[in-house]
């Protein structure tokens, strides 16, 4: 459980850094970070349904579609600044609390790596939405 805190923490503090050395391409590129974020954002919600449904807790696979689904529209509806912060800190702590509950050690791995790739766009993301915050 303390790798994927630390495959998260890592992905940010790395995506900040990538955000920090490659500047120029941060603007061009913000709609193409954006839809990978996204999509391991999905990617990390069905993965960890899925391997609920293999660990034959089909409650709790049908419980995270739901609550993500939930999460997805809320953030459609309010569309509040600085959202990246809250949905992936949200994203995050769903995983950690969920590879808690899976019993097989390998699943972690997965879902730590997809946690990192999503926490590395998420930082990427926020050096942004700061850096835009601070020229305006």
């Amino acid at each position: 459980m303390i790798e994927i805190i630390l495959a998260a923490g890592l992905g940010i503090v790395s995506g900040y850094l990538l955000g920090y050395i490659a500047k120029e391409e941060l603007i061009a590129g913000k709609k193409y970070f954006t839809f990978t974020q996204r999509f391991f954002y999905i990617l990390t919600i069905i993965l960890i349904a899925y391997f609920f449904y293999l660990d034959e807790k089909i409650l709790l696979s049908i419980l995270t579609i739901i609550l993500s689904l939930a999460l997805i529209i809320v953030h459609r509806i309010a569309q509040k600044k600085n959202y990246f912060i809250k949905e992936g800190i949200l994203l995050i702590l769903g995983g950690v609390i969920a590879s808690s509950q899976i019993t097989s050690s390998s699943y972690h791995l997965l879902i730590g790596s997809t946690l990192f790739f999503y926490s590395l766009l998420l930082g990427t993301l926020l050096y942004l939405d700061l850096k835009l915050q601070t020229n305006l």
